[in-house]
């Protein structure tokens, strides 16, 4: 069975809308390139994310990455800004929530232990949007992965982790280290474009995952069953390798010994 990249998804500004590109590069904190590149900031210094503030899904952002902008539109008004203009994307964002709200360009991972980007596999999307009557479009923003894989097997990118080891795989040229299968969080029960939650999801979704667990699957992957997609560590010797839509994964064949 042929496993290669069916769709690469970045989010440019932290906790908005994701944009699809046919290619990226790694950066040299081993995530993709302007993926969660600038991050919301409230008054206290606290990352802002739709966990904690809902209106945050009535923004819209449709990016244009060959020319680095970013279309914000929310509340019947749009602008357009250059992502590296900070200053304009907080001053927007900040007038629709009502208090001031700083954009901070960096690089803003989710788990500062396994920056890499996530992968997840297209037959797994499709499963899991089964268990609650969506489409698979839908389930995708929910969940928010980077790298989607063809797959014929639901969870079959379980057997990328190894908590211990580590295990060893290429995407084209591009070495990776899945080490975790990540714990979700209170944002896929949200429809990603009002924020309206589906009931008891979590427990669906426990309850379907124990079910279906793979054969594959390692035990110490899974402290509770609230968790998919492979989180990965990329080594700094593949900074400014690019990966495309189409590349292949494979497995190492000669994995490398534990490191500490």
């Amino acid at each position: 069975m042929s496993i290669y990249v069916s769709k690469i998804m970045i989010f440019p500004i932290k906790s908005l809308d994701p944009v699809y590109v046919s290619s990226t590069r790694i950066n040299k904190e081993g995530g993709l390139e302007y993926d969660r590149y600038i991050a919301l900031f409230d008054e206290k210094g606290n990352i802002l994310s739709r966990k904690r503030e809902k209106k945050l899904y009535l923004i819209r952002s449709i990016y244009d990455m060959e020319y680095l902008t970013v279309t914000l539109k929310c509340d019947g008004k749009a602008n357009t800004f250059n992502l590296n203009d900070t200053k304009g994307i907080g001053e927007f964002i900040s007038e629709f929530l009502g208090y001031r709200v700083e954009a901070r360009k960096g690089f803003f991972p989710d788990s500062l232990d396994t920056p890499g980007p996530t992968i997840i596999g297209r037959a797994t999307l499709n499963e899991i949007s089964s268990w609650f009557g969506i489409d698979v479009d839908e389930m995708r923003l929910r969940l928010r992965t980077n790298i989607e894989i063809e797959t014929e097997i639901p969870f079959w990118e379980d057997r990328l982790c190894d908590k211990e080891k580590g295990v060893y795989f290429y995407i084209g040229n591009v070495l990776f280290k899945g080490v975790n299968i990540s714990k979700r969080c209170n944002i896929p029960p949200s429809d990603p474009l009002t924020g309206e939650r589906i009931e008891n999801f979590e427990r669906i979704f426990v309850e379907k995952r124990e079910k279906t667990l793979p054969q594959w699957a390692k035990e110490e992957c899974f402290k509770g069953f609230y968790r998919v997609a492979i989180n990965t560590i990329v080594p700094k010797t593949e900074e400014g390798k690019k990966i495309s839509v189409g590349d292949s994964l494979r497995i190492k064949e000669n994995q490398p010994p534990p490191t500490s």
